[in-house]
């Protein structure tokens, strides 16, 4: 499969895709790898127009409490802050892939928004608008691997 820049299918979409890497691109140029540089991560393109992405920092500690709920506020905090996942609805338009977040970890992703995508061969780059995140402005970019083919 050629790298497709403009009219993306949802066939040529469709699938399961492992995290290869990500983080947020400053507008200096620096990167930083908010789930650290070896996050693991999912997302699945339904045929249904379903989307479901999840990520976290690799060997992320247990709680020391093995209860479900048992978490100390500063485990809490840290499960937080090193694991992101959503769930919701898709379309495409050209090179545009454009979501309605139904639910996320964090609440602000919670309705429509939109990532530029690349797909060459089986890698997926996804790449947002520019945006506040952590206080400075920039974007994200996620490049995946299908693992479904």
């Amino acid at each position: 499969m050629e790298g497709h820049v403009m009219g993306l299918t949802k066939s040529e979409l469709v699938g399961t895709y492992r995290l290869l890497y990500g983080g947020i691109e400053r507008s200096d140029g620096t990167i930083e790898y908010p789930y650290g540089e070896d996050a693991i991560g999912y997302l699945v393109y339904l045929d249904n127009d379903h989307v479901s992405w999840h990520i976290m920092a690799a060997d992320r500690p247990p709680f020391f409490n093995p209860d479900l709920l048992g978490g100390s506020p500063e485990e809490n905090d840290g499960a937080f802050r090193t694991s992101n996942g959503y769930f919701g609805k898709y379309t495409i338009e050209g090179d545009v892939v454009r979501y309605d977040i139904e639910v996320a970890q964090v609440p602000n992703m919670v309705g429509p928004g939109h990532s530029h995508a690349r797909l060459e061969g089986d890698e997926l780059s996804l790449t947002s608008k520019r945006m506040q995140i952590g206080g400075q402005e920039g974007h994200t970019k996620f490049v995946w691997k299908r693992v479904d083919s």
